[in-house]
């Protein structure tokens, strides 16, 4: 399949965008085959300090750690090593700035590798698949409201508790921790089909839309998508409007060429496309080769029409030189005979063209046989489906955009001398 991306960003009411995406390189063909294609979203914590270089780093890091993926590494495993990595990242990014501890961001990151997702999230930055008109969250929050809903179905705790506790929203994992404990991937490989659509955003976005809201504008071309999703947002006018951050990847069929698509293989057809082969095989520059087809073609178009429409348009002449000749020689045909020889030549009635061949008839239906792809893995079941199956209601223009960026140099792994729980973490 053909992967198409489109993104778009808003600050929305804040002073800072403090949110950061990106994308793999899909122009490097061998890069996309050896490791699929990734985009990745990042959202920096407004409850701490840094939160657009906390961003930023996270993004980076996450993009050129994951290209580095060894083949003998699984998507899998090489997603958890690059989140690793990421949150390295931002963990000595704010102990350069004195900071330390004091940094985080959140990040989701989709991997579209042989036709298959592979994902990885920590926090509460969201990924979804459209399909066929509807949206599925694929990903789960890490936020204390989920431990609330523990509580309830264990009976610590009313539903209207949990619903009104002043931390539910709190986060409980994040990049720049010590340690990550807390990770969302998925299982096995995620099968996906031509017309899909990867939607992945930051809580700015999907607070403001439902699912259904978001399924309205995504059938589009990515980018204006993209588009479509943060006015629609924007349009609501929420009371401390978050950054909002929306990047897609689009499943399209790939486009047959003109090489790739089977030339039916009949009569003329077929022996000009042998002895175009032949001269190739002798060297032959390409652009000769085709002028001497083109030439060939066009004589034996030529030659048919003349042969089938000679008559209708110069019978009398024609007639006229047959009957003085064959007068000349016997002098046997009489001039009323050469005049009905002349109607049945222009007469469509007559049979005196029914000894011509008729051109072939080409059923205009014929379509080329459809060209082969090998196999893509059949995975078992997987959490993405059960979420697909269970499709519940749910629910800037100056940003970190990053592309592939190669920095010259790698931040050092987190300090282990901390070792301090996790804890929740106010988003502002």
């Amino acid at each position: 399949m053909r992967l198409i991306p489109g993104s778009d960003q808003h600050i929305g009411e804040r002073e800072e965008q403090q949110d950061a995406f990106g994308f793999s390189n899909l122009e490097d063909r061998e890069l996309a085959k050896r490791v699929g294609v990734m985009v990745v979203v990042a959202d920096g914590m407004g409850g701490l300090v840094m939160g657009g270089e906390a961003s930023q780093a996270a993004a980076e890091t996450m993009l050129r750690e994951y290209a580095g993926k060894d083949q003998r590494e699984t998507v899998g495993d090489a997603l958890r090593r690059a989140l690793e990595k990421a949150n390295g990242a931002v963990w000595e990014t704010a102990r350069r700035a004195g900071q330390e501890g004091r940094a985080g961001s959140t990040l989701v990151a989709a991997v579209v590798f042989q036709d298959h997702l592979h994902w990885i999230s920590v926090g509460d930055s969201r990924l979804y698949l459209y399909r066929k008109g509807q949206v599925a969250r694929l990903t789960d929050d890490h936020v204390y409201g989920r431990t609330l809903e523990r509580e309830v179905r264990e009976g610590k705790l009313s539903a209207q508790e949990a619903r009104d506790h002043p931390e539910r929203h709190h986060l409980t994992s994040y990049l720049g921790l010590p340690r990550l404990e807390e990770v969302d991937a998925n299982a096995r490989p995620f099968p996906l089909q031509p017309g899909d659509r990867i939607i992945l955003c930051s809580d700015g976005l999907y607070g403001s839309l439902t699912e259904k809201e978001m399924a309205e504008e995504l059938d589009g071309e990515p980018g204006q998508a993209s588009e479509s999703l943060i006015r629609k947002a924007l349009v609501k006018e929420r009371p401390h409007q978050d950054n909002l951050t929306v990047a897609i990847l689009a499943c399209e069929p790939e486009r047959l060429t003109a090489q790739a698509r089977p030339l039916p293989e009949k009569g003329g057809q077929a022996r000009l496309n042998t002895t175009q082969r032949n001269f190739e095989k002798k060297g032959w520059p390409g652009w000769m080769v085709t002028l001497i087809v083109s030439i060939v073609v066009f004589c034996f178009t030529a030659g048919a029409l003349a042969g089938l429409y000679w008559p209708k348009f110069f019978g009398n002449a024609a007639v006229e030189k047959a009957v003085e000749q064959q007068s000349g020689e016997n002098g046997k045909e009489s001039t009323e005979e050469a005049k009905v020889k002349e109607q049945q030549w222009q007469d469509p009635s007559s049979n005196r063209l029914s000894d011509t061949p008729a051109r072939p008839e080409i059923d205009p239906k014929a379509q080329p046989p459809a060209s082969q792809s090998p196999e893509s893995r059949q995975p078992g079941p997987d959490p993405g489906a059960e979420k697909l199956e269970r499709l519940k209601p749910d629910l800037s223009k100056n940003g970190n955009n990053l592309y592939d960026k190669d920095l010259k140099t790698k931040p050092p792994l987190p300090s282990t001398g901390d070792t301090s729980g996790n804890k929740t973490i106010e988003r502002r």
